[in-house]
């Protein structure tokens, strides 16, 4: 830590000792980082940018302001502090308007070659809840209600598979090809083993749904005293081929039901995450494009939207591969030096007083297949 960086964290700490946060606190913090544009990319003056913009950008200083920029403060100088366990012991002043012109915004640098991530590339805030939910439940939607369904996708995929191969052989193949078109197939391999994924995971899929009707079918026609024998269930004995339709309609419901409980945690935990890594985040600095650069794959978009919540999907679709690795790289950095913080998100949602609720997803698909063949006998 310089000295410059020492006597910020100084200042943090002689206004936290004090008990008493005012305007006139968050403009000496203001004026200082101003005043000393190293600790601009450093801790702890990369955490007070942000919300220090904020406060300032409008002209209006209110108590909402204040108290997020005390927490912030004690949470600087006390690492321990949690503003989730514990009050702040710093107190807001509002309303102690010093006389003076508001200080300029604090200005920020990026290095030459770089610029910040814009911000129409983050989700509004009043928006992010629900895009965030929205996300999740298009990553989790199982994508067909039967073994039928299920089977149909499985063709598309093989023929789209076999078709765009077709193609890249076909041009690969051919003598004296430029190099802007070698480029763009080692693309279209790359998206075709996506397509290979997809197909994979469709796979695995029909192979969880075969399990299942296998169990149910065990379980039903198997030993008598058995709870889960069918005449705990049926007045009559169901015919096997109409357990195996009903047993897989079932788990397609079933998964269906659980996902959307499972969307539901998944989206607050990210909405905690994105939160905390907000200001952040907005301080990443992504290098400018290269000419000719490929775009970034969808394996690359998917795991920067899963490291930063808060990013608009076509925002990251639209950056380059050697920009959108830069961007990882740094997001993973970010990502371990918050762990704690985000561990305790995570927790708090998870082992919540909410979190008894949950059904399994084998509870759900029982409880339709009864019902469906019950319907059907």
């Amino acid at each position: 830590m310089n000295q410059e960086e020492n006597d910020l964290l100084q200042l943090c700490q002689s206004i936290v000792d004090t008990g008493q946060f005012s305007e006139e606190d968050a403009r000496n913090l203001s004026e200082y980082i101003n005043a000393s544009p190293n600790v601009h990319d450093s801790w702890p003056g990369n955490l007070l940018i942000e919300p220090l913009q904020k406060v300032w950008e409008d002209g209006v200083i209110d108590s909402n302001e204040l108290e997020a920029l005390a927490e912030l403060l004690v949470s600087i100088v006390q690492p321990d502090y949690s503003p989730f366990d514990q009050e702040s012991n710093l107190h807001v002043q509002v309303g102690l308007k010093s006389g003076k012109d508001l200080p300029p915004v604090i200005q920020t640098n990026s290095l030459e070659g770089e610029s910040f991530i814009p911000p129409e590339a983050f989700i509004k805030n009043d928006e992010l809840k629900e895009a965030l939910l929205d996300r999740t439940r298009n990553k989790s939607d199982l994508g067909f209600s039967s073994e039928d369904d299920l089977i149909k996708l499985q063709s598309k995929e093989e023929e789209k598979f076999k078709s765009n191969l077709q193609k890249v052989f076909d041009s690969i193949n051919q003598p004296c090809i430029a190099t802007e078109t070698l480029q763009d197939l080692e693309e279209d391999l790359e998206s075709i083993y996506d397509q290979q994924k997809k197909y994979r995971e469709l796979m695995s899929k029909r192979t969880s749904m075969a399990e299942h009707v296998d169990g149910v079918l065990e379980g039903l026609f198997g030993d008598k005293d058995d709870l889960e024998h069918w005449s705990n269930y049926f007045d009559k004995k169901p015919p096997k081929d109409l357990v195996r339709k009903c047993a897989g309609k079932a788990y397609c419901q079933g998964s269906d039901e659980f996902n959307k409980q499972g969307d539901i945690y998944e989206s607050e935990i990210n909405f905690g995450i994105a939160k905390l890594m907000e200001s952040d985040v907005k301080r990443i600095t992504i290098e400018s494009a290269k000419p000719k650069e490929p775009k970034a794959t969808a394996k690359q978009v998917n795991y920067s939207l899963s490291l930063a919540p808060n990013l608009k999907e076509e925002y990251v679709k639209a950056l380059g591969k050697k920009q959108i690795s830069g961007l990882i790289e740094k997001l993973i950095s970010l990502r371990e030096r918050l762990k704690d913080q985000i561990d305790e998100i995570e927790d708090r949602v998870r082992f919540g007083p909410e979190s008894h609720k949950i059904k399994d997803s084998g509870d759900f698909a029982q409880e339709y297949m009864i019902s469906l063949i019950n319907s059907e006998l």
